[in-house]
């Protein structure tokens, strides 16, 4: 597994033609560990109490899930700084920071 830009902010990489350039900061090159179950959200709340800028992460991804634009917009997934703690911190093991990140594209190709 490749991640390109660090363990916390970095993004995963299906292939291994990356273009190294100064602006990257950093290539982390992990075994294959088994793959996690994905359970559903507990509602437990972890994600929202450590957003840094006070996001619902899971409310996000249900309302992208639904494709609900408008209520998309009012949630504000533009201010994600994906930082990955609401990933980090999931006991479900939901890929929070992916899907705030799906979301604040499909409302940048909105406008």
């Amino acid at each position: 597994m490749l991640i390109a830009g660090g363990p916390m902010t970095g993004a995963s990489i299906y292939f291994d033609n990356l273009v190294v350039n100064r602006s990257l900061g950093s290539v982390l090159i992990l075994s294959k560990e088994e793959e996690h179950e994905t359970l559903p959200c507990m509602g437990c709340g972890k994600c929202v109490e450590y957003c840094p800028v006070n996001l619902n992460p899971t409310l996000i991804k249900r309302t992208l899930d639904a494709n609900n634009q408008t209520e998309l917009a009012k949630l504000q997934p533009d201010k994600c700084v994906q930082c990955g703690l609401c990933s980090y911190v999931c006991p479900s093991r939901i890929d929070l920071t992916t899907n705030v990140n799906r979301a604040k594209t499909l409302l940048r190709r909105k406008k």
